[in-house]
């Protein structure tokens, strides 16, 4: 499948644009007239490899997202924004490839794809197969400070997550481990003194097998329902009641939007 030259934009609607969402096709043709590829261009479709080709800059949030047979994605060094979640749900995707001269996007140990911009790093996605937790991932010796939205969401590691967030970590982002089968999130364990301050809504949404989680005590700020659906959790040690800003009810950080909820949305396992 290929896509006329001269066109510049590929996404929803548009006289002169197009879209591959939904879509059966192997593999697609892009030409080097294209810059912007739009948000969920290719979500859903049944591409399994795709070439971005020099020229384009800008690559749109979800842009191959659901895409469940693609396996292999290269980049070029022209490109200076991908979107969020790019590769959300990309349950066979085990290679991403980009140009060694693109100052801002690397791909480190074959599994972290991660962002350099305005002097922060944030891992924007963990391919399938990542045999580790995230660890201290550096780039010039900086280390990942960000954890991106749906970053690792969906993610089945290897290897039991004891101890899944290093200690120059300062923001988790929304849905960034939704879904996976992480087991323990405690921020105390082997950190002197955590950075981490805000953890974004639905970080940790639907971790049914995360059994105990302790924030730190340099969160000032947890996302409404961040930990809705941990249906095993049996130990949580947070610094505050509720958000740490308006929201003053312990069901707020597992969905509940007012106080008269709490039971509902509260896990049974946490009320023994």
């Amino acid at each position: 499948l290929g896509i006329a030259y001269g066109t510049t934009t590929i996404s929803r609607g548009g006289s002169a644009e197009k879209t591959f969402t939904q879509t059966s096709f192997d593999h697609i043709n892009i030409p080097n007239s294209v810059t912007t590829i739009g948000e969920n261009s290719f979500a859903g479709s049944n591409i399994k490899s795709i070439d971005i080709p020099e020229g384009v800059t800008t690559i749109g949030d979800t842009v191959f997202a659901s895409c469940s047979a693609l396996k292999e994605v290269r980049l070029p060094y022209t490109l200076t924004t991908i979107g969020a979640n790019p590769f959300s749900n990309d349950q066979t995707l085990s290679s991403i490839t980009i140009d060694t001269d693109n100052p801002i996007y690397s791909v480190l140990d074959d599994k972290y794809l991660v962002e350099n911009k305005d002097n922060t790093l944030t891992l924007k996605s963990v391919l399938n197969g990542a045999s580790k937790a995230i660890e201290t991932i550096k780039v010039n010796e900086e280390s990942i400070s960000i954890i991106g939205a749906n970053a690792a969401s969906n993610m089945t590691f290897n290897e039991d997550v004891t101890n899944i967030i290093h200690d120059n970590i300062i923001c988790i982002e929304s849905s960034a481990f939704s879904g996976s089968n992480i087991k323990s999130f405690n921020m105390s364990s082997n950190i002197v003194k955590p950075k981490l301050q805000y953890i974004r809504i639905n970080a940790f949404k639907d971790c049914k097998l995360l059994t105990s989680v302790n924030v730190g005590d340099a969160v000032n700020s947890i996302g409404l329902a961040a930990f809705s659906g941990c249906t095993s959790l049996d130990n949580i040690i947070v610094p505050f009641i509720g958000d740490g800003e308006n929201n003053t009810h312990f069901g707020y950080i597992f969905g509940a939007t007012d106080s008269s909820n709490n039971s509902r949305h509260v896990p049974s396992s946490l009320k023994k």
